[in-house]
């Protein structure tokens, strides 16, 4: 079994459980192929409800919210945390889908890079989410807000892996700007 450098956070009841159901979802990385001159950019759409706005990326059960003028791909200094670039990333279960367990990983894909997904870019480990994502209001759509840190701009992607299904989100993120 391949083993993770560094134990995941996990959000649900963690327990022998859990490790039993990040064993079954980790799987090889599968990124897709990228250079400087060529991200290839994951799909997305706005999505409109009476509590939230949000530009949505990618196709699988589980795709990426963001925060951020609505443009997925602007990163911008959080206050404290020099030298990162930060983008408020929701994890989205789509309304087709159950509640269910997933695991994040994080990729730079065009160059060697960084990128942490968690609360601070201190958070390095991989994210398994067990449940207890919170409702969003839009439909069945469920939601787990997060951050996603990187040194610079580039090509990144994001591996979900569930139970059955594994599907990658590809972001080009920007120079910073101001909100």
């Amino acid at each position: 079994m391949r083993t993770l450098p560094i134990a995941p956070v996990v959000v649900g009841v963690a327990g022998a459980e859990s490790m039993t159901t990040l064993k079954k979802l980790l799987r090889p990385l599968h990124p897709p192929e990228a250079s400087p001159a060529d991200c290839p950019q994951s799909p997305g759409r706005f999505v409109q409800t009476p509590e939230f706005g949000s530009m949505v990326v990618g196709t699988g059960p589980v795709r990426i919210g963001t925060d951020g003028a609505g443009n997925p791909r602007q990163g911008f200094h959080p206050s404290g945390d020099h030298g990162w670039l930060a983008l408020k990333t929701h994890f989205d279960e789509t309304p087709a889908d159950d509640e269910g367990p997933f695991l994040v990983r994080g990729e730079r894909l065009d160059r060697p890079g960084v990128i942490h997904i968690g609360s601070t870019p201190a958070d390095r480990a991989p994210l398994l989410v067990l449940g207890n994502m919170h409702p969003t209001g839009r439909g069945r759509w469920q939601d787990l807000p997060y951050f996603t840190f990187v040194r610079t701009p580039g090509c990144y992607g994001w591996q979900i892996d569930g139970l059955d299904f594994s599907t990658t989100v590809v972001v080009r993120i920007l120079p910073t700007y101001n909100p």
